[in-house]
């Protein structure tokens, strides 16, 4: 009998599939995203909630690159048998902000450049039949993010029968560290002349002009969000929605289903369940929810190591987690 394999650290969704990761089925979430009158989304959640899984879910779902993979990769879950009117409808865009570097000025500033244009140019070179080379050295040749997303919104306009969806990664990881240690730096980022507003208001233009259609941008926490203001008034914040409650989060039968992969032997679930309820079931985003939530990262953690050695973690919060509790902390 083949051991159970963990998503642990994955993100990747075409990995974890090919790979046979025991993998807890959101996919009904992206039918309810969709049918929402809202399409500019925001969805917060802690660090190390499964929002980078998510994100890759929905690039894979929605890419027109990637409609070949359909079958295979949603097969055997809600969405292969439950498809949307949009699946593989649209040129993806997708900016990871976790790497940005915090130290000055700046250096925040070329590093979001960068990551911008890194962005940018992989939808250039993703749809050869869309983009001629040289318009990759164009791209590289602008030097202010809100610039780059425009020149790309251009490009676009040659193509009306193409859309974007807009995905966002860590939105807030580098300006929660601004917050923490180097506030001026925030403020000034996010201004009224500020490059991240710039970079917002850009994102903005781009559903006015109706080339971008949709986009979902995770992060966690509202303050970045909310200082904003009218630079991005067009997201609507779903994270404390009661419909959207366990999109991501292990409810309790599934961790216990979890536990049964690991190895726990059935007599002992009971005694295991409540040990690790005792540690990682804490989380409630809504008064009216049933239940709460346990941090699947943490979960993961202990059934990859139960799975492993036939016992507990030493350390049974994920020194992963308990570092970012640091980090919130020194926020607040």
């Amino acid at each position: 009998m083949n051991k159970a394999r963990f998503p642990y650290g994955v993100s990747n969704f075409e990995k974890l599939i090919e790979g046979e990761y025991v993998y807890v089925d959101r996919t009904q979430y992206i039918e309810l995203l969709e049918s929402l009158s809202a399409p500019y989304q925001f969805f917060l959640r802690p660090r190390r909630f499964g929002k980078s899984l998510f994100l890759s879910v929905l690039e894979y779902y929605y890419a027109q690159e990637h409609r070949a993979k359909f079958e295979r990769l949603f097969s055997g879950l809600y969405i292969g048998q439950h498809p949307t009117p949009l699946v593989g409808k649209y040129l993806v865009l997708k900016f990871d902000f976790s790497g940005i570097e915090t130290a000055d000025i700046g250096k925040i500033y070329y590093s979001f450049l960068s990551a911008v244009q890194d962005a940018v140019e992989s939808v250039l070179i993703r749809y050869p039949h869309l983009f001629a080379k040289e318009k990759r050295e164009e791209i590289r040749a602008i030097q202010t993010p809100a610039e780059t997303i425009n020149r790309l919104l251009t490009f676009l306009e040659d193509h009306p029968q193409e859309r974007l969806l807009v995905l966002i990664d860590e939105y807030d990881h580098f300006t929660n560290e601004l917050i923490a240690f180097h506030f001026d730096n925030f403020q000034e980022i996010v201004s009224r002349n500020g490059f991240v507003r710039k970079f917002y208001e850009a994102l903005k233009k781009g559903t006015q002009r109706g080339v971008i259609d949709r986009m979902f941008i995770t992060g966690v926490s509202p303050i970045t969000l909310d200082s904003l203001t009218s630079g991005f008034n067009i997201g609507s914040n779903l994270s404390l929605d009661l419909e959207l409650h366990d999109l991501m989060g292990f409810r309790e039968e599934e961790v216990a289903q979890l536990l049964r992969h690991a190895g726990v032997p059935e007599e002992e679930l009971p005694q295991v369940l409540g040990d690790v309820r005792t540690w990682y079931n804490g989380y409630r985003f809504h008064r009216q929810a049933p239940h709460r939530l346990y941090n699947p990262d943490m979960v993961l953690y202990f059934a990859e190591e139960y799975a492993r050695y036939r016992r507990y973690p030493e350390r049974l919060l994920d020194i992963n987690v308990s570092s970012d509790y640091g980090k919130i902390g020194r926020m607040l």
